[in-house]
């Protein structure tokens, strides 16, 4: 492992929050998944504050850097 020059654990704990935080015990067609998704990222991203950013949602983070101050 001293030549991996990149880590894909971001994407698998976005991954881990998906499936236990809205996928756990839901009964889904194909067809409802991705719109089912889609709205799970939505509001994962646009809706809800995260604990490192105190009352803010990473969207709110991301566009503007300065809240953090």
């Amino acid at each position: 492992m001293k030549n991996v020059l990149f880590s894909n654990s971001l994407i698998e704990g976005n991954n881990r929050i998906l499936k236990q935080c809205y996928l756990k015990d839901k009964k889904l067609t194909k067809e409802e998944l991705p719109n089912y998704i889609a709205e799970s990222i939505k509001e994962y991203n646009y809706e809800k504050p995260h604990y490192p950013h105190k009352i803010y949602t990473p969207d709110e983070i991301y566009n503007y850097p300065k809240l953090t101050d």
